[in-house]
C-alpha cells in the first residue's frame, strides 16, 4: 500500500457480518454452540415432566385441604412438599400408607432438585460432542458436571415413573381427606343433621 491509496474504496466498506450459522429454531449457533435436537429434547421433557410433577404435588395439597385448583397456586413447591409432610403427621394413618406417600415425597423432591440442576445449568457446546453443565451452587461455589444422555435419560425416566405412580398417591391422600371429612360431620352435626350451637 502507498500513501497515496485511500482507505474509502468500496471494497473496504464495512459491509453486515457474514450470516451466523443457526439451529432448526433460528437460534445462532455463537449462542450455545452447536447441539443436537436429541439434546434440546431431552432438556424439554425434563422441563415438562417436572412442571406436570410440581402440579400433581399441588393437587395432593389441595386434595388433603378439600380446596380450588386456585389454592396454594402461588406455593413454591418446596413448601408444597413441607405442607404435605405436616399433613401426613395429623390425625390416624395407616403407617404403611404413611410410607408410601413420604417415600413419593423424597423422591419427587430429589427429582424436582436435579430438574434444577439441569435447566439452571450453562451448557456450552463441547467439541467432542460430550455434555458439560455448569451453574453457581447455593454457596456461590461452581458446580461443573461432565455428564452425557443416559444421565439425562435416567432423571427423565424418574420424572414419568414419579408421574405415572401420582394416581396411586393421591387416592391414597383422597380417602385421608374423605375420613377428616366424615369426622368433622360426626363431630358438628347432631343426629337430625342440624349443627350443634
Amino acid at each position: 500500500m502507498t500513501g497515496t491509496e485511500s482507505l474509502d474504496t468500496p471494497d473496504r466498506q464495512p459491509g453486515p457480518p457474514p450470516e451466523a450459522a443457526r439451529d432448526t429454531f433460528g437460534v445462532p449457533d455463537i449462542v450455545f454452540g452447536r447441539h443436537d435436537e436429541q439434546f434440546y429434547g431431552a432438556l424439554g421433557r425434563v422441563a415438562g415432566l417436572a412442571a406436570l410433577l410440581e402440579e400433581r404435588l399441588r393437587v395432593l395439597l389441595q386434595t388433603l385441604h378439600q380446596a380450588d385448583q386456585a389454592a396454594f397456586a402461588r406455593m413454591p413447591v418446596g413448601k408444597v412438599v413441607k405442607e404435605i409432610r405436616g399433613e401426613i403427621k395429623k390425625g390416624p394413618r395407616a403407617d404403611r400408607e404413611c410410607e408410601i406417600v413420604g417415600t413419593y415425597l423424597v423422591s419427587a423432591s430429589a427429582a424436582l432438585v436435579e430438574r434444577n440442576n439441569v435447566l439452571h445449568s450453562l451448557w456450552p457446546a463441547q467439541d467432542d460432542g460430550t455434555w458439560f453443565r455448569h451453574r453457581l451452587d447455593p454457596k456461590g461455589e461452581r458446580a461443573a458436571v461432565r455428564t452425557g444422555p443416559d444421565e439425562m435419560l435416567g432423571l427423565i425416566g424418574e420424572l414419568v415413573r414419579l408421574v405415572q405412580e401420582w394416581p396411586n398417591i393421591c387416592s391414597i391422600v383422597g380417602s385421608w381427606s374423605r375420613v377428616r371429612e366424615h369426622a368433622t360431620h360426626e363431630v358438628t352435626s347432631s343426629p337430625g343433621g342440624r349443627r350443634r350451637r
